[in-house]
């Protein structure tokens, strides 16, 4: 039988060490893990005001796993990046951009923004703005 317990301590390891995060610190079943190698479309979204998983974490899956990848940034939070309803004004979203590193540790938005040549849009919109 699994021990809770012994998996709970396995998880915390990880989230301490962010062994998952770099390549090959990690192994599952004697195999080295390397985030990079897998190559896969990405759709990654991210929350401005988000407290439990903060944009520039979500946008960081754009960078360690292998292959083109869209990032969606909600100026919302937590739950309301995901769930308005289409034409709320006050919801709105910017997409778009090239992609690059993690921002820098002030930075309120990432390369993906209209700062850096994307996209702004209200939920529900047929079409995007240019800034």
């Amino acid at each position: 039988m699994a021990d809770p317990a012994a998996l709970h301590g396995q998880f915390l390891e990880i989230f301490a060490s962010n062994s998952l995060c770099r390549p090959g610190a990690m192994t599952v079943l004697g195999s080295p893990i390397d985030l990079s190698r897998i190559s896969l479309l990405k759709f990654v979204t991210g929350a401005l005001t988000d407290h439990l998983t903060p944009w520039k974490g979500c946008y960081q899956t754009t960078q360690l796993i292998g292959g083109p990848a869209t990032f969606v940034l909600s100026n919302a939070g937590h739950i309301a990046s995901l769930v308005n309803p289409p034409g709320n004004p006050k919801a709105s979203y910017y997409t778009g951009g090239a992609q690059g590193p993690i921002p820098r540790s002030g930075s309120r938005r990432p390369p993906s923004t209209p700062v850096a040549g994307g996209r702004h849009g209200r939920t529900g919109s047929q079409s995007s703005r240019a800034p």
